[in-house]
């Protein structure tokens, strides 16, 4: 009988007809058919896997692109009425790192082992530490190298006009495609949340039979915060920088914010 990974490449239908015509039946056309299924699904499970890794890469290294292209501009347009050698030394290095850690950042994307957490999981085991779980291209890149850079321009602002811009390194920047696609993930999540706190709220007074309790005003305090993060985070202009993460969230310093059906 022909390997699995052929056999995986035929629909059902065509395997069945295969077996019969090789003579296989009963039991052990059931046993070649499951294990068909079987590779199948595992050919599934790893191409999923493989498409969500690239798309969590591509996600660390879109940013990276906007900021090799804004330098890339800031050296065409380079004033020659006001000429900063020391400006353009800074952003030649500056770009210089900035290919580099892409070429890094590509390599794990290309070989679609480990998602950036997994990543930076790996390389910590092996005595290297990114910081925030790899989550923004800014965190591949080596303090020591951060500051070197950051340093460079610094004094490259010292002889630069007064009303010249001082371009900050290393920002930790999100297109407004991404910050939407967090907000709506967060709005899904604080809808999870709010529920889950209600209901505890709900227990909680069930509990105490109408008798006020510390647990009761903890649990209510718990729903008004999280409906609150709620409320910021569905009227929370376009250009409003969402946390990256819940946990974040949850400690912001947040306005308080009230719609109008409440």
């Amino acid at each position: 009988m022909k390997s699995n990974y052929y056999l995986a490449q035929l629909t059902d239908k065509e395997v069945h007809n295969l077996l019969m015509k090789r003579g296989v039946r009963g039991a052990e056309a059931r046993l070649v058919k499951e294990q068909v299924a079987a590779f199948k699904a595992e050919i599934r499970k790893t191409r999923a896997r493989k498409r969500a890794i690239e798309d969590l890469w591509k996600g660390v290294l879109h940013p990276l692109s906007n900021e090799q292209r804004s330098v890339r501009s800031s050296l065409r347009y380079e004033s020659s009425k006001y000429p900063n050698p020391q400006r353009r030394e800074a952003l030649n290095a500056y770009i210089k790192v900035l290919a580099k850690v892409k070429e890094q950042l590509r390599e794990y994307r290309y070989y679609k082992e480990r998602t950036p957490k997994e990543q930076a999981a790996y390389l910590k085991e092996k005595g290297k530490t990114v910081p925030n779980d790899g989550e923004h291209w800014t965190d591949w890149v080596p303090l020591k190298v951060k500051t070197a850079i950051a340093q460079a321009f610094i004094e490259a602002g010292k002889s630069a006009p007064a009303h010249a811009r001082i371009k900050e390194p290393f920002p930790r920047t999100m297109t407004k495609a991404d910050n939407h696609k967090l907000r709506y993930a967060h709005i899904v999540t604080a809808k999870k949340e709010l529920r889950e706190a209600e209901q505890e709220l709900n227990i909680v007074r069930d509990m105490n039979k109408g008798d006020a309790s510390e647990a009761e005003r903890d649990a209510h305090t718990k729903v008004k915060h999280i409906q609150n993060i709620l409320n910021w985070l569905i009227c929370a202009e376009s250009t409003e920088i969402i946390p990256r993460t819940w946990g974040e969230l949850l400690v912001a310093d947040l306005p308080k914010v009230t719609l109008a059906d409440e």
